[in-house]
């Protein structure tokens, strides 16, 4: 009595519905179950069966890896221009709002313009849009503070702002506190952009004297998906 390799009941779909091969052949000059010499009959019985053959494991893994290392390559090789930038909150303080700065080691612009405080689209697509500002203090006043850190869009066939991500924080509700204080807002998602839309991000007015500018703690950043 024969038995079938335990793998073959993962490729019985290449043999129908039982383990049986397909392609089995009994030849024409059998006779009738019941009629003529069992042992003739059982002879003359022609059974032709496919040879199967596991891969050796190395092989398999082999073909796995080069696979994933040609995957490697294209995704390295895209032949799209690179379109991204990041900015750096910059030392310099105005009461109005952040200024952004692309000329520290951590900041870049490629393929996308950076002007008056803003980032402006020169080629439409999807794009992957985040901002973070740390505020901090040394201590609270006689009120409560509330801070708001939005991302919007001016567009040049749309007159007016679009806000994209808002978040709004607040601090010192227990007064004359004067340990120090932390807050921290991070807004990140994609938005489809069209060419000359410009992205800023911001603070509501009057905060920025909180916003850490410490380098990495506040930043503004974009690339192409």
């Amino acid at each position: 009595m024969g038995y079938w390799p335990l793998w073959s009941h993962f490729n019985a779909s290449r043999f129908g519905s039982s383990l049986e091969p397909e392609n089995e052949s009994i030849s024409a000059q059998e006779a009738p179950v019941g009629q003529g010499n069992p042992t003739i009959d059982h002879e003359k019985r022609q059974v032709s069966r496919p040879k199967l053959e596991v891969p050796h494991p190395a092989l398999t893994t082999a073909a796995q890896t080069n696979g994933l290392l040609h995957l490697m390559k294209r995704v390295g090789s895209d032949p799209r221009p690179r379109i991204a930038a990041h900015l750096t909150a910059s030392p310099s303080r105005e009461k109005e709002n952040v200024i952004w700065q692309n000329e520290s080691d951590a900041t870049f612009t490629e393929g996308v313009e950076f002007r008056d405080n803003r980032l402006i689209i020169k080629r439409p697509g999807q794009y992957f849009v985040y901002t973070q500002v740390v505020f901090h203090s040394m201590g609270c006043e006689q009120q409560a503070i509330y801070l708001s850190h939005e991302l919007a869009k001016l567009s040049p066939s749309y007159p007016e702002e679009t806000i994209l991500l808002k978040a709004t924080k607040s601090a010192c509700h227990s007064r004359q506190r004067r340990e120090p204080w932390y807050k921290t807002s991070y807004q990140g998602a994609i938005f489809e952009f069209l060419e000359g839309d410009q992205i800023f991000s911001r603070v509501n007015e009057g905060m920025t004297e909180y916003v850490d500018t410490t380098e990495g703690k506040s930043f503004f950043g974009i690339f192409a998906v």
